[in-house]
């Protein structure tokens, strides 16, 4: 599947479908001529017995490298160290010594999950850099090697769980503030940056996925949210448009801080409709949060205003008593039993005419794409 010339010695290595890597000795190679003589090159090729144009022995194997467990696609010599790299369709990527009598394996990096298609060492840093059939690129710390011990290697990435979370907070703070375009863009790059994580625990693999869910809820109700602002509310048809969406909003699992101003929003707008009822009910959810003394007298006020005349006036494409998810492309609810298609990544959710087109939250994985899910432990492995 690939061979590669020795940097500096006369050797080449191969790596074979076979599940094998060898190395070759092929110095013998540096003494083939073809003597000048009257005949010339013709004349020899001619009579192959009378030269010795490719000699008796070209290449001969110097080691036979075997511990993949499937065809082997890709090696590469180290620039400098007597080390070579190997990756294969056993998703392995396994590390070699040799010096000039034998060659050993000496550590293998799991991590991928489909056959690793290529690897090469860094030729200035001890990194090494693969790719696979898995779609991902992955840069691999050598020096860590030794530290890494039963974890069989570790990816090498400067992310950190606990990073992200204080990014976290940092969006969360463009949300208080109002900047919910930055904060869109500042939740992305959290959820973006996840699946590069690399963690030990199970715990931590359920905290790194609870980070997705937060970034999703948010990415999805603040982009409504920015939509809603920019549509007309000329004509009674848009006002009860805008009040949907101001009441999907108030579904989003976000922060109780988050969550009081958006209950705000939908129980002025649903008041001002004059649908009395359903606007007593966000009150109600906005006094459980406990907001502050002013905010809350004042939800008292429409409250006790609401309650007087507990009716609707007008019907709207929103029921607070039946579970739904919001389409992240329309800003419409799908309502439990209804067909729905998920980003692989985000689990936002979509209506099934979205399926295959790219998800809206995320901005690069496709909707309803069928796939392992997350994987950042080696835990998730065994």
């Amino acid at each position: 599947m690939c061979a590669q010339f020795h940097p500096s010695e006369d050797l080449v290595v191969s790596a074979s479908l076979d599940q094998s890597v060898r190395v070759w000795d092929i110095s013998g190679l540096r003494k083939k001529n073809v003597a000048p003589g009257p005949g010339g090159l013709e004349d020899r090729l001619r009579n192959p017995n009378q030269t010795d144009l490719f000699g008796t022995s070209d290449a001969i194997v110097k080691h036979v490298l075997e511990g993949h467990d499937r065809g082997v696609n890709w090696v590469s010599f180290h620039p400098t160290l007597p080390l070579i790299v190997s990756g294969a369709d056993d998703r392995q990527i396994k590390l070699w010594r040799m010096n000039e009598s034998k060659a050993w394996e000496v550590d293998t990096c799991r991590g991928h999950y489909n056959n690793v298609s290529c690897v090469q060492f860094h030729p200035r840093q001890e990194l090494i850099l693969s790719n696979s059939e898995d779609k991902s690129i992955r840069v691999w710390d050598m020096s860590k090697r030794k530290e890494a011990g039963a974890r069989n290697g570790l990816p090498a990435c400067g992310l950190k769980l606990a990073s992200l979370v204080q990014r976290l907070q940092t969006a969360y703070q463009m949300t208080t503030q109002g900047k919910f375009a930055e904060a869109v863009d500042r939740f992305r790059s959290i959820l973006l940056s996840v699946p590069l994580l690399v963690v030990d625990t199970k715990q931590e693999i359920t905290e790194a996925q609870q980070l997705i869910e937060i970034c999703r809820e948010y990415i999805v109700g603040l982009s409504m949210e920015l939509k809603r602002k920019e549509m007309p509310k000329e004509n009674l048809e848009q006002q009860k448009r805008l009040c949907e969406m101001a009441a999907y909003f108030t579904h989003c699992n976000l922060q109780p801080v988050h969550l009081i101003l958006t209950l705000r929003t939908a129980l002025n707008l649903f008041f001002k409709l004059k649908n009395y009822k359903t606007a007593a009910s966000f009150a109600r959810r906005l006094l459980e949060l406990g907001p502050k003394p002013d905010v809350a007298q004042q939800t008292r006020k429409i409250l006790q205003a609401c309650e007087k005349n507990p009716t609707d006036t007008h019907e709207l494409k929103y029921d607070q008593h039946n579970p739904f998810d919001i389409c992240a492309a329309t800003y419409t609810a799908i309502y439990r039993g209804k067909p729905v298609a998920k980003c692989p990544l985000s689990g936002a959710c979509y209506l099934p005419e979205y399926k295959g087109q790219v998800c809206r939250v995320t901005q690069v994985t496709e909707i309803g794409k069928d796939c392992i899910g997350l994987r950042i432990s080696q835990l998730q492995f065994r």
